[in-house]
């Protein structure tokens, strides 16, 4: 069978544009895909010259928003509304097509940047299927954080809505994030499939070294990731639990009081346990080693759909403790591969954490069994093969007997993340 040409549009891909949840799923879906035989490409944002440069097997097209009124003094507060990387990305899908033929072309939901390509996919792209990946739509983002609505919000919301609703297909490594798309942009009557966020569980695996009394946080601190909880449990588990320490890794943000998160969290503690608090930012290479020594890895948060930090954690045999919220009760099975605790129930959290610290023979063994779920599920190897049986399905315009029914009947999923 001759390969698929398969090409993303996404405004994140590593190093230049970070690692966070978009820009590392497309990292590892793209080198999955071209590792199984595909031909892939991969549209992104440049941060300074555009240029075109081979990561092993996938091409990688850095393009700059088209045209960048950021740049000109009269029409610069129209680039809050722009789609200026839209355009860009559907300007390189037509040079790119017209070499290589695309047969997929996949973006998130984000800013729906697909939006444009299937206003003109009758036009120029008539042999191309657009899917779209749902991580968490603006208008989420900004109900999980009682973010301010204006204009220029509902103008990205009705972008994202629509991008959605005109896909020939959708994906999402949660039910729970289907169900709540479901909500607001029906994909009643489309092919709308659960594929897990991919691994590599090569790079993410067990270390060789003792883990300390470390409790782990990795990502942006943030009011969504549960850190206005997480300040007022800090120095109850501290003071119950000699030798344990937290370790914050990644960026940190503000309050709405302008406060850093950090000097909120700092202020809830006694000031002789400010230097068993640390907050760092680590090199990519240097976050298996934080997951390899913590004892308990932690996320907190108010909603998420399928995060990579629990991903990298269970990768790497550390015990969770987590949210029961959104798509992790998917990923984490209670007392089995990680604990699950009630969002934002402060007594709960601070119970978990010290049995969870005290407890190594359950760390251990919740540790173990994380990593073997996380390669029976989630290795990159794995999900790409899932994803290139619905790319082809899509190619092919085939929908099997049993997907024709669900589909009559709602949503079709497949692979739900649970064993």
């Amino acid at each position: 069978m001759k390969p698929l040409h398969i090409c993303f549009i996404s405004r994140e891909y590593p190093p230049e544009t970070g690692w966070g949840g978009i820009g590392s799923y497309t990292y590892e879906m793209a080198h999955a895909l071209a590792q199984a035989g595909q031909r892939v490409s991969v549209i992104t944002l440049a941060t300074g010259d555009q240029y075109v440069q081979q990561d092993g097997q996938v091409a990688v097209h850095r393009v700059a928003p088209y045209p960048d009124l950021g740049k000109k003094r009269v029409l610069w507060r129209l680039s809050r509304v722009w789609p200026g990387f839209s355009l860009a990305a559907l300007r390189r899908l037509r040079l790119i097509h017209g070499k290589f033929p695309v047969d997929i072309v996949e973006a998130s939901e984000i800013y729906g940047d697909s939006l444009l390509i299937s206003v003109f996919q009758k036009i120029w792209f008539n042999t191309i299927k657009i899917v779209v990946r749902l991580h968490v739509a603006r208008i989420f983002i900004d109900q999980i954080n009682s973010n301010p609505v204006t204009l220029v919000k509902r103008v990205v919301y009705r972008l994202e809505r629509q991008a959605i609703l005109k896909a020939d297909g959708i994906t999402a490594p949660s039910r729970a994030m289907l169900a709540k798309t479901n909500e607001w942009a029906p994909l009643s009557g489309k092919l709308a499939l659960v594929v897990p966020n991919p691994i590599d569980t090569e790079q993410f695996a067990p270390g060789d070294g003792m883990r300390n009394g470390e409790i782990l946080f990795v990502g942006r601190l943030e009011r969504n990731k549960g850190v206005g909880m997480l300040s007022k449990v800090i120095g109850q588990v501290l003071q119950a639990v000699p030798g344990s320490s937290f370790r914050f890794v990644g960026g940190i943000g503000k309050d709405e009081r302008g406060t850093l998160w950090s000097d909120v969290l700092l202020a809830e503690i006694a000031p002789k346990d400010h230097g068993r608090v640390i907050f760092e930012k680590v090199a990519r290479k240097e976050l298996a080693g934080r997951y390899q020594q913590s004892a308990v890895c932690i996320m907190p948060s108010i909603w998420e759909n399928c995060p990579y930090v629990l991903l990298e954690a269970m990768a790497c045999g550390a015990a969770v403790v987590a949210s029961d919220v959104g798509g992790i009760p998917e990923m984490v099975e209670n007392e089995v591969t990680g604990m699950l605790v009630p969002a934002e129930d402060t007594a709960k959290w601070v119970e978990a954490l010290k049995y969870g610290l005290t407890q190594e023979g359950l760390r251990q063994r919740m540790g173990a069994a994380a990593r073997r779920h996380i390669q029976a599920k989630y290795d990159a190897k794995l999900v790409g093969g899932e994803m290139l049986k619905v790319y082809l399905q899509l190619h092919e315009s085939k929908i099997t007997d049993s997907s024709s029914l669900a589909r009559r009947k709602g949503i079709v999923t497949q692979g739900d993340g649970q064993d």
